[in-house]
């Protein structure tokens, strides 16, 4: 039987307490329970997250904490032999019937409650996983927070379509009620969260900025939602602290919730021979920036798929991956290749001369027209915009995890993508490398052909 009660109280949806008693009996406890620690770290316990910031001084008998952390310390509490009341917060209202019955009970969790930490690694399914919650039967103005002003405007324009309604981003007038904006993280400086009802955070990581927890501080009864695309075992344990206090625990990847299907086709480059190269970087121009039969395949592989030319598709092996993606997509298919770096881009785009090259930094001209087709772009770029095309050639080579460092946000209204990898072999590294890639692939479950254990 439990030796004592202890009680939580909530001041506002993001606010609680508990009797400082019973705090100090688990304080000097672990805070994560599953979390790797590197050798030579400190173990992060309630007492050394809570207390730096300040929660202890606001009462003699009661300690203030996240309310994020409420499951953690009821958890810890009840395992000491506590018995604990008011645990359990839920919001007063009730969820509409237009939810999609597939993932009903996931959608009116996040509706219901007012935090979830939810991961997704894909952007596109964030987005589709806000367009479903829009359309829920409570009206509610909610803001998307985005990395930069691009994210923000290539979202709103996928969430418009997801959603089926207006959806404003950046400076937009916002006309329709409720709202559903988007923005930039930056663009939150100086700005309240008191008018929104429900906050979302396109990457949850964005949220531990000082930006991002200066507006979050003044929406006391704005729900929180913010989507991990990286497993919790790969973020700093004080990071994890930090979301898992203003978001709740992280909820895992639900691989039943797969709105779109990705497939994975590999080219099989020329045979290269380059004896006698004498250190990384010379290898790495001349088996991959540099090597012309290499970067000529890429480049006639990524007009095929652009000017849909079944005749170049039959002779490259990838017609039916072609297919598969016209099946299940809405309209041609757009083109982004993803080069090493600016070196490797320049070979590229002298292939394709009409396609737009974009490294690190680009910004677009004033009055260009811009679209979201027929790219070259460095990696370094890919990882601080959104790759937002149904066909995405990867021809920078090495990193197994590269994936996991692209913001991916696929074309309007396609439920399919395509990623074409370079199955390159030239040495024993450049194939052990694409080995690596495929098992990532199938990990994530990935569909491939054009590979021998595909």
């Amino acid at each position: 039987k439990p030796r004592i009660s202890a009680r939580i109280e909530y001041h506002g949806l993001h606010v609680a307490s508990i009797d400082r008693e019973a705090y100090e009996a688990i304080a000097d406890q672990p805070l994560f329970d599953d979390h790797p620690h590197p050798p030579g770290t400190t173990t992060r316990t309630f007492r050394s997250f809570i207390e730096p910031r300040g929660a202890l001084s606001r009462s003699p008998r009661r300690v203030m904490f996240a309310a994020g952390l409420v499951d953690r310390l009821t958890a810890k509490l009840l395992a000491h032999g506590y018995e604990v009341l008011g645990g359990d917060q839920n919001r007063d209202f009730s969820a509409g019937n237009e939810l999609n019955p597939e993932v009903a009970e996931r959608f009116r969790r996040a509706d219901l409650g007012p935090r979830s930490l939810i991961r997704i690694p894909s952007l596109a399914k964030r987005i589709r996983f806000i367009a479903e919650l829009s359309k829920s039967g409570r009206a509610a103005h909610t803001l998307v927070i985005a990395r930069n002003n691009r994210e923000a405007a290539a979202a709103g324009r996928q969430l418009k379509v997801a959603a089926g309604r207006e959806v404003t981003w950046g400076f937009m007038q916002r006309r329709t009620c409720p709202w559903l904006h988007v923005k930039s993280l930056q663009a939150l400086s100086g700005d309240s969260a008191a008018q929104w009802d429900r906050i979302n955070f396109l990457d949850a990581e964005l949220a531990l900025t000082a930006t991002a927890i200066q507006f979050l501080a003044s929406g006391h009864h704005s729900s929180r939602i913010a989507f991990l695309k990286r497993p919790a075992e790969q973020l700093h344990e004080e990071d994890r602290a930090g979301l898992e206090a203003l978001f709740g625990p992280i909820e895992g990847t639900r691989e039943e919730w797969c709105l779109e299907q990705v497939h994975v086709a590999w080219l099989r480059p020329p045979i290269f021979h380059s004896p006698g190269m004498a250190g990384e970087i010379e290898r790495l121009r001349k088996g991959i920036w540099g090597n012309q039969a290499r970067n000529r395949l890429i480049a006639r592989a990524a007009r095929a798929f652009s000017e849909e030319d079944t005749t170049g598709l039959d002779e490259l092996g990838l017609r039916k991956a072609a297919k598969q993606l016209a099946d299940n997509s809405t309209g041609r298919a757009t083109v982004t290749i993803l080069a090493a770096n600016r070196e490797h881009s320049d070979h590229l785009s002298e292939l394709l001369p009409e396609w737009r090259t974009e490294a690190s930094g680009y910004e677009p001209l004033p009055f260009q027209k811009f679209t979201d087709d027929r790219l070259i772009m460095t990696l370094a770029r890919a990882s601080e915009t959104v790759v937002a095309t149904t066909v995405v050639f990867y021809a920078a080579a090495g990193r197994d995890w590269w994936i996991n460092e692209v913001q991916f946000g696929f074309a309007c209204g396609s439920d399919a993508t395509l990623i074409v990898d370079v199955d390159d072999c030239f040495d024993a590294q450049a194939g052990a490398e694409a080995n690596a890639r495929a098992a990532q692939y199938r990990q994530l479950r990935y569909s491939q052909t054009g590979r021998s254990d595909s």
